[in-house]
């Protein structure tokens, strides 16, 4: 058993052997009312046109007669003028015994759908050869790979004006419900973080496929007025969870109150074996982390503030993932940390930027701007650059093009200076030991620190000398430095972050998400390099595919607004 009361997490914490339940909470508004009210004289996003090519009237690749495999098209044209209304549609589903084009479910408006996954046009794996079912040794141990799935599934509840347009037959919930859970079962994955789930709708359909599909589960709720949230899916068969926490993220300030949530587990893998002594256990620990952080454009510091707060709780579960461990640490591989979501965030952000290198200023920038999400246009996608094939990346780069947007240009001192009073900040002032052990790097911070600093205005005091900057959070304190540079407490790498030769730089895909408010990359699969490496990823479709169809979910990939991300992680040798 583990002692779990001085974690403090603000949520609740389920040891494993305990009974497991649904929790509902409380508080929160939908994306439009959260635009509304936090975004008055913000920046506009520029929206792109919406591009359909529906229409409900064509239903000749809807129904197949289950008798004969052979496509039925019902006289439709004396029901509201030619256009079903999606219950109707379901009504007349039931009746003529309809059956799902795709990997046996009951019922989807789409026969093309790849049961490989989610998409019209096949996605390959990357390596093409799929992954490996292989046991991995290193040294004395015996690791098998794991696959992890990360999806934002479209919560039935969150479908609202911006989907007016989509084909309305796709878009009915009976319908997709189904198509979510084949892009489920076609993955196979060990560990599933789901995102924009509703509670009714996971008690009473999900929750059951999972436990078909061999998966125990774990749900958060969002506060209320929210119906959806998160949900950590894992194969019983394969492991066996220490512990697991749903955090209602702490707040260093009422202003900063939102009805976002997370979930960490503990989960140990059951097929970790020693190559000498079988009877000997090993303690493979997974922290496994999902969540969806705030998705107003112009709420940065929000977003920052629900991370920090999510990456201390993790903190904490490593803490006692090694007491769990005990005396054994130096015999048993070190928990491995995973971290999947909806964040909210560009490649090209800040954001981005403090957990993929590390490090960040948060003195004087631009809260409207740090997320990235102002850059979701499509002159900041290519589609002909080699690390994601015909996908596309998302250019561009904080450091190299965007500093000078970010920094100089807002006061937010409301928000820095109470967060500088969290009693976690330590965590993040206090340099890591992989950054201190790295001058390479501590130059690299250096000179960061030294282009933001020139952009500060007067009042951006006193002033501070970049090559002390680094120096000056290795002694402990709790306090931010004046020039505000914070640190994330691991070393982490995005799973889609791929080499590309010609550009000679690492580039996540065009999109994660596609839909009227949103077209890039969101989505992410963060894990510690230290402890994984990737072996292979599922590609996105390509681009210009996904552009023709319109917005998601649409008849080609009908399950989501949101592609599903799937990794395969193997332990690393050294």
């Amino acid at each position: 058993m583990i002692d779990c009361s001085s974690m403090g997490l603000g949520g609740s914490l389920c040891v494993a052997g305990h009974s497991q339940q649904v929790e509902a909470d409380s508080d929160d508004a939908n994306k439009c009312t959260e635009e509304a009210n936090d975004c008055n004289g913000a920046n506009t996003l520029k929206e792109l046109p919406i591009t359909h090519n529906m229409d409900c009237s064509d239903q000749s690749d809807m129904f197949l007669n289950t008798k004969t495999d052979s496509v039925f098209v019902p006289n439709f044209s004396n029901l509201n003028n030619g256009t079903i209304h999606p219950d109707t549609l379901e009504s007349i589903v039931h009746k003529l015994d309809a059956t799902y084009i795709g990997t046996g479910s009951p019922m989807c408006l789409n026969k093309n759908v790849n049961k490989e996954g989610d998409s019209l046009v096949e996605r390959q794996w990357s390596p093409k050869s799929k992954p490996v079912e292989n046991d991995q040794q290193l040294g004395q141990f015996h690791f098998k790979p794991l696959q992890v799935m990360s999806f934002n599934v479209l919560a039935r509840s969150l479908v609202d004006n911006k989907y007016i347009a989509n084909n309305r037959n796709v878009m009915s919930w009976h319908s997709r419900k189904y198509a979510i859970l084949d892009v489920i079962t076609a993955a196979k994955a060990d560990v599933v973080c789901l995102q924009e789930i509703d509670q009714e709708e996971y008690e009473q359909f999900f929750l059951n496929e999972f436990k078909k599909l061999g998966y125990g589960s774990v749900y958060k709720k969002k506060k209320t007025p929210k119906s959806d949230g998160v949900c950590i899916l894992y194969q019983e068969d394969r492991f066996d969870v220490i512990f697991h926490n749903s955090i209602e993220f702490p707040m260093h300030d009422i202003d900063y109150d939102r009805l976002q949530v997370a979930i960490i587990m503990a989960l140990v893998d059951k097929h970790s074996r020693r190559e000498s002594d079988t009877c000997s256990p090993v303690k493979d620990i997974y922290i496994v982390a999902n969540t969806h952080l705030l998705f107003n454009k112009n709420r940065g510091d929000i977003k920052f503030s629900q991370l920090c707060a999510m990456l201390s709780a993790v903190s904490d579960a490593e803490r006692l993932c090694l007491e769990y461990i005990g005396e054994e640490a130096e015999k048993q591989p070190k928990p491995a940390i995973i971290m999947c979501g909806d964040y909210n965030f560009t490649p090209q952000s800040l954001l981005y930027h403090f957990l993929s290198k590390g490090f960040a200023v948060i003195r004087n920038c631009n809260a409207k701007l740090i997320s990235g999400q102002y850059l979701m246009h499509d002159w900041t996608y290519k589609t002909e650059q080699a690390s994601h094939s015909k996908s596309g990346i998302t250019v561009g780069n904080f450091e190299r093009n965007y500093i000078s947007e970010i920094y100089g240009t807002g006061n937010n001192e409301d928000w820095v200076e109470p967060l500088s009073k969290s009693p976690s900040i330590e965590l993040f002032t206090k340099i890591p030991d992989w950054i201190s052990s790295d001058i390479k790097l501590r130059e690299s911070i250096s000179n960061y620190v030294k282009r933001v600093t020139e952009r500060g205005p007067e009042a951006y005091s006193p002033e501070v000398r970049a090559s002390d900057a680094v120096e000056e959070t290795s002694d402990d304190q709790q306090e931010l430095t004046d020039s505000g540079l914070v640190y994330c407490p691991f070393k982490f790498g995005s799973a889609y972050s791929i080499y590309d030769p010609w550009l000679k730089c690492y580039n996540e895909p065009a999109f994660t998400a596609f839909h009227g408010w949103q077209r890039g990359c969101v989505d992410y699969i963060w894990y510690t390099k230290d402890e994984l490496e990737v072996e292979s990823i599922y590609e996105l479709p390509p681009y210009g595919d996904v552009k023709a169809q319109g917005n998601l979910p649409n008849k080609g990939w009908p399950s989501s607004d949101h592609f599903s991300l799937i990794s395969q992680l193997k332990r690393r040798s050294s």
